[in-house]
């Protein structure tokens, strides 16, 4: 849902940041999204603040809202960089462990190694799908305004 200008109706509104990541609010001269908050300090001088810390400074609105939105996405995958990388490296340990127990493959293992090996690959492809920032992977985060698969509902 993108930021409307205040004093409009729902049916006149123009978003300002269509298709945004974050839903934004006005209030007086600031603008609140999530953990961001935007507000002008001076003429063509806004203030980006990300929980409350100054991030940057930019001339006009729309950029800075576009900075806190470009902002916002690489934290995101960062964070799937890590959790994913996490991921991998417990798949491997954990294969590992059951290799080093196990003289020869027992009934028990057959199990751990097939979730270790499933987790394992299934991270490998998020993880290369974070890292290479492609928007036509089928494994990479979904925007909010994308739909979802069928099943998913």
């Amino acid at each position: 849902m993108g930021l409307t200008i205040a004093g409009t109706s729902h049916k006149q509104a123009t978003p300002l940041v269509p298709m945004s990541w974050l839903d934004w609010s006005h209030d007086g001269d600031e603008y609140i999204g999530g953990e961001y908050r935007v507000r002008l300090l001076a003429p063509r001088r806004w203030e980006i603040l990300h929980r409350d810390s100054h991030l940057a400074y930019d001339p006009s609105l729309r950029s800075a809202l576009a900075e806190a939105e470009h902002h916002h996405i690489e934290r995101l995958r960062l964070h799937d960089l890590k959790v994913w990388g996490a991921v991998l490296a417990a798949s491997i340990l954990l294969s590992g462990i059951v290799e080093l127990t196990s003289r020869t493959i027992d009934m028990w293992a057959v199990p751990i190694l097939a979730v270790a090996l499933y987790a394992g690959t299934s991270a490998v492809v998020r993880l290369f799908a974070a890292a290479t920032r492609n928007r036509f992977d089928p494994y990479r985060r979904r925007a909010p305004w994308e739909p979802r698969a069928w099943w998913k509902g």
